[in-house]
């Protein structure tokens, strides 16, 4: 018997509210989103600063291409004016000299110089290479325009031909390249001793610029001919200062390609 009154039911339970799982999953996807702006933004920033690195690349590379070439007008320029004077030069003298009309080389053939399979020079070539060299100082070093600080080098090349084998051997075209390589540098250097013993010249600016080599038969005139005389001969070339300028370009060019 309950003395309280009857026992009153207990109250049920309030349902618990589901957890709100698709407010959790848009919180991710709009962190993913975020992250992924960011991404691309970064991806973007570091293209952009690829691009601006390429673009200044590129314009310093133009730039030092328009100085070579500048340079390389400027030595062309240079070396048409002194072939321009040299074939001026030795057409008024009536010289028995070549000029070449690309390169400005002076070549006296073998006959005039030396005899055949000799270093000495003749009395008509120690004439001849006096009397070159004099015509050549007029316009390298006292005409009107200034090549002397364009001059780099002044080269007396001496070059011979390939005469016929006795025999077709290995050890008898080594001793034919040999021979001629040896005939061509003496006789390079017999015409820079002339010249060298000439009171008459300016010996310090002979020293200054001038070289002997000799090439053997290795730059042949006439290629159909090796044994041809005209492969025979001293040639009397030019290197100025501004030259390598060529050879900058080309290396230039190779890499801007």
């Amino acid at each position: 018997m309950h003395l309280l009154g009857p026992r009153q039911p207990s109250p049920e339970p309030e349902p618990l509210d589901p957890p709100d799982f698709w407010l959790s999953i848009s919180d991710v996807m709009t962190g993913l989103v975020m992250l992924f702006l960011l991404i691309l933004l970064g991806v973007l920033v570091h293209k952009g600063r690829q691009l601006e690195e390429q673009r200044q690349a590129a314009a310093e590379k133009e730039a030092e291409l328009r100085k070579v070439e500048t340079r390389v007008r400027l030595a062309l320029g240079v070396r048409a004016e002194l072939v321009e004077q040299l074939q001026r030069q030795f057409r008024a003298v009536q010289s028995p000299v070549e000029v070449d009309p690309r390169t400005g080389a002076l070549r006296i053939g073998e006959a005039v110089l030396f005899g055949f399979n000799s270093a000495v020079l003749t009395p008509q070539g120690r004439s001849t290479v006096l009397a070159v060299y004099q015509t050549l100082s007029t316009v390298l070093f006292m005409g009107s325009f200034p090549f002397r600080e364009h001059l780099s080098e002044i080269a007396i090349e001496g070059h011979a031909s390939r005469e016929p084998l006795a025999l077709d051997t290995d050890p008898f075209r080594r001793a034919s390249y040999l021979a001629n390589l040896d005939l061509s540098q003496r006789r390079a250097h017999a015409v820079l001793a002339f010249l060298a013993e000439q009171p008459e010249i300016d010996q310090a600016t002979l020293a200054r610029y001038g070289v002997a080599i000799g090439y053997g038969f290795s730059r042949l005139r006439d290629d159909a001919h090796p044994e041809s005389g005209a492969n025979r001969r001293i040639e009397i070339t030019f290197r100025l200062h501004d030259d390598r300028s060529l050879e900058s370009l080309r290396d230039l060019l190779e890499r801007v390609r």
